[in-house]
């Protein structure tokens, strides 16, 4: 949990929507700490209720199961394997509108945008959300589904890396013997 990944952020949002809706909504936070950023706050925001810390997880997919949405407030990114995942479980997700989250949703269709290193802007991300009906955020998590089976198959990215950089030639790969 590293401050560029903006946890603080998310801290800010879920203590503000905590404090104003209590037991509807549940955040569930895992991953390790990187550093001393935010560590005294997680820890004290989780001994508060106003979060649920689960510290670093080798098997992501029973949190993905069971949550709504996926939040990544992130500063940068290379291709987030997060936003990936969970959008391949079908879950909806929230996330900056930076380079190498953006290309994981479709705002207002599988998920919201947000600005970058803005607690505000992530506060309100999160309100659209859960503003939803059962059925809107379902289907959110569906879109995303979708937009990772036909823009993220491994097979297309293969294809079209191999494309991108002029080694297919006719249908066939140059390096084919």
């Amino acid at each position: 949990i590293m401050r560029d990944k903006g946890i603080c952020e998310l801290l800010d949002a879920a203590e503000r929507i905590k404090a104003e809706r209590g037991d509807e909504v549940t955040f569930d936070i895992a991953g390790f700490f990187d550093g001393e950023d935010c560590k005294a706050r997680v820890n004290s925001l989780a001994e508060k209720g106003v979060i649920v810390f689960h510290g670093f997880q080798t098997d992501p997919r029973p949190f993905y199961a069971a949550c709504h949405c996926a939040v990544l407030a992130s500063y940068h990114e290379g291709m987030s394997n997060v936003l990936l995942e969970a959008a391949s479980t079908g879950r909806a997700l929230i996330t900056s509108d930076i380079a190498g989250c953006r290309e994981a949703v479709d705002d207002g269709k599988s998920g919201f945008l947000v600005k970058a290193e803005d607690s505000e802007s992530l506060y309100r991300g999160i309100c659209r959300f859960l503003g939803l009906s059962p059925e809107q955020r379902a289907q959110m998590g569906t879109e995303g589904r979708r937009k990772m089976e036909t823009e993220f198959d491994r097979n297309r990215v293969i294809d079209e890396t191999i494309k991108a950089l002029g080694l297919w030639s006719a249908g066939r790969n140059q390096y084919d013997t």
